[in-house]
């Protein structure tokens, strides 16, 4: 088996020169089986150039003879960079770019101009969701969609870029987490009362059918946890807002009381996906069941960042050391424990990916250990390593496929993803992480996944 550095290396190895890789990443059969789709986009943290540029960012900052190549992959985004629109947001367009931009500056005055051009469209498209924002709250006959406020596609996630561009940026930040403490307020809906984030839809269109009244997502990268990380991140960066901690508590006390509940009704350090509103109330008593469904929302969701309990419990340890609540941060420790004692086969986990992999398992178990300083956390840490190295295929043209079954391909061969988010790019990150010499900047590379 390899190990953490020379994982690194082979992928490192592979996504080197830009073509190549978009060239493997967007060749006939590599398509997605769910969506028919190429996975591949140009100017994309999840799937494109700015994601593997973060990656070389990284091993610029200890090794530079990498920065060529964080260029080279910068500079592919740079010429694949439209015009921007309504689907910018941290994971795409312009303020992908950004992001992978200002990681790789290495001294005063680098990449200023591309960094000043980007930041003017970060700001326009943050701007108009806030302003999109303000007229539905004015209005108050709805919920928010999800790429209104999440990480991935609304301002949770634009929020977070914001934080690491200091006073520059500061009153659009500021305005970000105004809006975040106002969606932490209940909304009143026909007549009820319902909490701020509530969102008219299902989690996803083949849900659709188990949401009929909408849904209250407990995702780090699609629900509420992710305003209460940035919440919780700008505090301990020394930004706040009126009612900063009060929507801190209204959140997390919300999060806390969702959680799963066995047959006493004593309450897991585990939750679901997402809650229907009218379980809201009063949670229901649910045994924890042999198989765990990521979508339904009545059991626990696989243990990943993307969804699960590793996402809640980071989101829950940040607001614990932001707003001085130690049991939030205890509780973050109890539910990694948790969900590492689940047996393997039911983690729910099918690839060694950030999003909904072992390799995001194994950031988020990370920063939790860190920071709370529980040995026996740190000591699982290597096993996680392990885990994630089991899915390293030397003959794979980025060295971490994602397998055939993971994309329904029977007993077929799996594709080829290069990025970061569901790419190898991003499970080098997570090894590299413990190879030592981390660098803590106001942008750590895992701050787009607000761990951080």
């Amino acid at each position: 088996m390899q190990n953490a550095e020379t994982a690194v290396d082979g992928v490192a190895r592979r996504l080197r020169d830009p073509e190549r890789v978009r060239a493997i990443a967007a060749r006939p059969g590599n398509e997605d089986a769910v969506t028919g789709a190429s996975p591949w986009s140009a100017v994309s943290l999840g799937e494109g150039h700015p994601g593997i540029a973060l990656l070389y960012a990284e091993l610029a900052r200890r090794d530079r003879s990498w920065r060529p190549v964080t260029h080279a992959h910068l500079s592919s985004a740079v010429a694949a960079l439209g015009a921007g629109g309504p689907a910018d947001s941290l994971f795409s367009g312009a303020p992908a770019l950004a992001l992978a931009v200002r990681r790789a500056v290495a001294g005063p005055g680098d990449y200023a101009g591309l960094l000043a051009a980007v930041d003017r469209r970060v700001a326009a498209r943050t701007g108009a969701l806030l302003r999109l924002e303000r007229e539905r709250l004015d209005v108050a006959s709805t919920g928010p969609a999800p790429a209104g406020y999440d990480v991935i596609g609304g301002l949770t996630g634009l929020g977070r870029y914001l934080l690491a561009c200091g006073e520059d940026q500061r009153p659009l930040l500021v305005a970000v987490l105004e809006y975040l403490v106002e969606l932490s307020r209940p909304l009143r809906i026909d007549g009820r009362e319902l909490p701020g984030w509530w969102v008219p839809g299902p989690p996803s269109p083949a849900a659709a059918g188990q949401y009929p009244g909408g849904h209250l997502n407990l995702g780090l990268a699609h629900g509420i946890p992710g305003p209460l990380a940035l919440l919780s991140l700008a505090r301990l960066g020394g930004v706040t807002v009126p009612d900063m901690a009060g929507a801190a508590h209204r959140i997390a006390g919300w999060l806390l009381d969702r959680r799963l509940r066995d047959d006493s009704g004593a309450p897991l350090p585990d939750w679901p996906a997402a809650v229907r509103p009218e379980s809201v109330a009063v949670p229901e008593s649910v045994a924890v069941p042999e198989a765990v469904d990521a979508g339904s929302g009545a059991g626990p969701t696989r243990v990943a960042w993307c969804y699960g309990s590793p996402g809640v419990a980071r989101a829950l340890q940040l607001a614990g050391r932001a707003f001085g609540e130690p049991e939030w941060q205890a509780e973050a420790v109890r539910a990694l424990h948790a969900a590492l004692d689940r047996p393997r086969g039911r983690w729910g986990l099918d690839d060694a990916m950030l999003c909904h992999g072992t390799a995001g398992l194994l950031q988020v178990a990370t920063r939790v250990a860190r920071d709370s300083g529980d040995a026996r956390l740190a000591a699982r840490l290597p096993g996680l390593v392990a885990e994630v190295l089991t899915s390293y295929d030397e003959s794979a043209a980025f060295a971490f496929p994602v397998p055939a079954h993971r994309v329904g391909r029977g007993g077929g061969e799996g594709y080829d993803r290069a990025g970061f988010l569901e790419g190898a790019a991003g499970v080098a990150l997570a090894l590299l992480e413990q190879c030592g010499d981390r660098s803590d900047t106001q942008l750590p590379w895992d701050a787009a996944l607000l761990l951080a």
